[in-house]
C-alpha cells in the first residue's frame, strides 16, 4: 500500500534562516503600560508577513532586550543611558538581519519566530 499526503495550501511561513529585515513595531505584553514582555515585530524584505521575537522586559546588562536594542543601535549603551532608559519606539525602522526558526504554535501548527537579531549587513561590512 502507498500512502500519499499532500499539502492543502502553499506555505506562507517565512523560511528558516537569515533574512534582511526592519524593526516594524514594539509592543508590550500584556500591555504597554505595565509590560512583562516586549514583542518585537520585524518586516522581512520581500515578504508580506512579519515575524516576532518575544523577550522579557529587562534592561540589565546581559538581558536579551538590552542586547537586541544595542544590536539595533549598532553600539553598546552606556551605564547612564541604560539607567535613564531607552524609548524602544525610537528603534522602529532600524534595519537588521534576523534569524528565523520554526516552532510549534497553537494546535501544533508551525510558526516562524525570530531567534537572533544581528547587525544589518551594511553595518557589518563598514
Amino acid at each position: 500500500m502507498v500512502m500519499i499526503v499532500k499539502s492543502k495550501k502553499s506555505s506562507r511561513l517565512t523560511p528558516e534562516g537569515p533574512h534582511i529585515a526592519t524593526l516594524a513595531s514594539v509592543k508590550g505584553k500584556p500591555n504597554d503600560e505595565a509590560p512583562k514582555k516586549a514583542i518585537l515585530r520585524f518586516a522581512i524584505d520581500g515578504r508580506e508577513d512579519q515575524v516576532t521575537k518575544e523577550v522579557p522586559v529587562s534592561f540589565e546588562e546581559k538581558a536579551p532586550l538590552r542586547r537586541d536594542a544595542e544590536t539595533l543601535l549598532g553600539r553598546q549603551l552606556t551605564a547612564k543611558e541604560a539607567e535613564e532608559g531607552l524609548d524602544l519606539g525610537s528603534l522602529v525602522g532600524r534595519p537588521c538581519r534576523v534569524v528565523v526558526a520554526h516552532k510549534p504554535g497553537v494546535g501544533g501548527r508551525p510558526i516562524a519566530v525570530v531567534t537572533l537579531i544581528q547587525c544589518a549587513p551594511e553595518v557589518v561590512s563598514a
